[in-house]
Parts: C-alpha cells; structure tokens; sequence
C-alpha cells in the first residue's frame, strides 16, 4: 500500500560554516594581538627596571618622550642633508643590540643610557681617550647643542626601525590599569569562546536527536504498512 509523502517544512538553516570560520579567526587574532601588545610592554618595563640589561633576541624597544629628533634644526641642515630617520613624541623605536664600536657610524642614531634615561639621538663624532675608553658624542636632529660625551659601554642599540604614535599604547600597557585591560580582554573573549562552543554543542546535540526521532518514527510506520521506508527527507512525520 502506497503512502501519500509530502515534503516537510524546512527548518531553520543553522549560521553557514564560513560565518563560523570568520568568527574564530578574528576571535583568534584579537586574543594575539592583545598577547603580543602586553608581551611588548612589560617586556620594555622588565627591561627598563633592570637597567637596560635585559634585550629579547638582541632588540630593545623604547618610546620616545621629546621631540629631539623630529625635526632638523636649521644650523644642522646642511650636515644631516639626506638623513631620513626621524621620529617625534609617543613614537616606538625599535634598536638593535648586538653591535660594536666599530659598527656605530657617524649619523647612526643610537640609544643611550643617559643617567638612567634612554636618549635616543645621532651620532656626530666618535674618540677614543687615552686610556683606550671608546667615546661617543650625539645630538638631537633639533638641538643646537651637542650632548655630554659617553663611553661606547652606555650605549644601548642602534635605532633600525620606527612605528609612529604607539608609544601611549606601550606606556599604558606597562601601568596597573592597562595590565588589568588586557587581562579583562582576554578573559572575556576566552569566556565568549567557550560559550559559543557549548551553545553550539547543546544545538548539534538537539538537531541530532529530533533527526534520530523521526528517522525511528518512520522505520516503524514503514514497518507496519509493509513498505521499505524511502528517504525521510520526503515524508511529512507531523503528528509520529
């Protein structure tokens, strides 16, 4: 005996795959990029508690606190004519650690620890004393004057690379407050993950069972009429 089949209604289709997918992935570089951001903080607060002793991987980031180095001041234009590294208040220096007297060359711009304060500022001559010490003399690209000479040991990095205005990110990041921030990011978006995987565990697990239900419910209908069940995607199951 023939059954009467009808196509059931359909049932709201779940998020497509590809929304998944784009949730995780920028789930996923948020949380990084908060890593590597508070990572780069506390890694220059360690290094500037210690004394400026401790580089990672021979690099050594610093913010920028004057505008020194921003602009060139018209008694030394002729000088640093055809000098391009510049960089002003708030921005972040990256430096190089590994490097010898011999690598500084003239108009280099290094970091200098100067009393307990990293300068960065270029350099316009190189001595040696008597005694054999190695001396440097530097100078802000905007100053008229030069800077007290320091002995090569001081030096800190030469300056390779600048990343403009992030440097009020660095410096909140190394305070109380933004190491809080940073913790409540990424605690929150941890949590949202973890909910989002249950939620989503709890549907598949309900859509699973109503589709074992129905599939039961027609293998004993079929049963019955002593008919081989047909696909159930083409049988109304209201009211089984």
């Amino acid at each position: 005996m023939p059954l009467d089949t009808k196509t059931i209604e359909q049932k709201p289709e779940p998020p497509k795959l590809w929304v998944s997918i784009l949730g995780k992935i920028v789930s996923t570089i948020l949380i990084l990029l908060c890593l590597v951001v508070f990572v780069v903080g506390m890694w220059s607060g360690i290094d500037r508690a210690t004394g400026y002793s401790a580089p990672i991987f021979d690099t050594r980031i610093a913010v920028i606190s004057s505008d020194s180095m921003a602009t060139v001041a018209p008694s030394n234009e002729e000088e640093l004519q055809g000098e391009t590294m510049h960089f002003a208040r708030n921005d972040v220096v990256v430096s190089k650690t590994d490097i010898t007297y011999d690598d500084v060359q003239i108009h280099d711009v290094i970091l200098l620890d100067y009393g307990g304060t990293l300068l960065a500022h270029r350099v316009i001559q190189k001595f040696i004393e008597d005694d054999g010490t190695q001396m440097v003399v530097t100078r802000g690209d905007a100053n008229t004057s030069i800077d007290s000479p320091m002995p090569f040991s001081e030096v800190k990095g030469e300056v390779v690379r600048v990343f403009p205005k992030i440097g009020v990110v660095v410096l909140f990041l190394q305070s109380a407050y933004g190491l809080l921030a940073v913790s409540l990011v990424v605690f929150f978006i941890c949590l949202g993950i973890i909910v989002s995987a249950k939620v989503n565990e709890k549907r598949h697990y309900r859509a699973f069972s109503v589709d074992q239900s129905r599939v039961r419910s027609y293998s004993r209908l079929a049963r019955k009429l002593g008919e081989r069940p047909k696909d159930r995607r083409d049988v109304d199951f209201d009211g089984f």
